[in-house]
C-alpha cells in the first residue's frame, strides 16, 4: 500500500503542479506541502480535501467514499460535508488517544 506522503508527490508530479503551486493554492506555505510529501507532517483536514480534489486522488486518500454520480468529478456539498465530518470524527479520536497515551506518534 502506497502511503499518504507518496501518493501526494506522485499525483502532484503527474499533473506537473509544482509544490509553491499548491501552497498558494491552499494558503500554506511551500515548506508544508514539502513536509506532507516527506511525510514529516501530514495535512490538516481541510487541506486534505482540498488537495484531494485539486490532485483527483480522493479515492486513493478515501477508498470508502463513494460520489452519488461517479460521472461527476465533483462531489456534491452534502457529500463534501459527510467527508469532512469523518474526518472531523477521526481527527477527534486521534487527539483523544494521544492525550490518554493510548497513541505515541513520533513522542
Amino acid at each position: 500500500m502506497v502511503d499518504l506522503p507518496e501518493i501526494i508527490r506522485i499525483a502532484r508530479v503527474k499533473k506537473n503542479i509544482s509544490q509553491q503551486d499548491i501552497a498558494e493554492e491552499l494558503g500554506v506555505a511551500r515548506s508544508a506541502v514539502s513536509k506532507w510529501e516527506s511525510g514529516l507532517s501530514q495535512p490538516g483536514a481541510d487541506s486534505l480535501i482540498k488537495l484531494a480534489y485539486m490532485l483527483d486522488i480522493i479515492q486513493e486518500i478515501f477508498p470508502d467514499f463513494e460520489r452519488k454520480n461517479p460521472t461527476d468529478k465533483y462531489a456534491t456539498r452534502i457529500e463534501m460535508e459527510s467527508l469532512w465530518e469523518r474526518i472531523q470524527r477521526i481527527e477527534g479520536e486521534l487527539k483523544d488517544m494521544k492525550s490518554s497515551n493510548a497513541l505515541c506518534l513520533p513522542c
